[in-house]
């Protein structure tokens, strides 16, 4: 069952799979991360331009160095080093990924559900994108 479902994303064009990445990426952690919010009344998510006197340099810092760098480190290395241990077990690989991802955003407990449901479909797309593509295509289609 999961093969099929995979193989059907693999085949998608990019566009349409990117789409498909947008909406599991917002819609999944937004659902699990209010229903989880409305059950357990977490904290708040911090203000990381409080950190940041100097807007330009928080704007930078947040949409363009941290995508990249999170790419890189959890969607290329992981990836990396995990591939020839799981060689197909994408999903096995891909949970492993975001529940890393997730751990290391640790706010509340409710943003850790919702990065980890990030990684986990981020991971998801990087290794179907670089196996049909390449690992460039897959790294800036993720960090973009």
């Amino acid at each position: 069952m999961i093969n099929k479902v995979l193989l059907k994303l693999y085949n998608l064009h990019i566009v349409k799979s990117l789409t498909l990445l947008l909406l599991c990426v917002y819609l999944i952690p937004l659902i699990v991360g209010l229903t989880y919010d409305f059950i357990f009344s977490s904290a708040p998510v911090p203000d990381i331009t409080s950190k940041y006197p100097n807007l330009a340099i928080a704007v930078l810092a947040a949409c363009i160095l941290a995508p990249l760098a999170e790419t890189f480190v959890f969607q290329y290395l992981i990836y990396e080093i995990l591939k020839n241990k799981l060689k197909k077990k994408i999903l096995c690989l891909s949970v492993i990924s975001g529940l890393i991802f997730g751990a290391v955003h640790c706010y509340s407990v409710s943003y850790v559900i919702f990065a980890a449901s990030f990684g986990i479909s981020f991971q998801l797309w990087y290794i179907l994108s670089a196996r049909r593509y390449c690992n460039t295509v897959a790294f800036l289609a993720i960090a973009g």
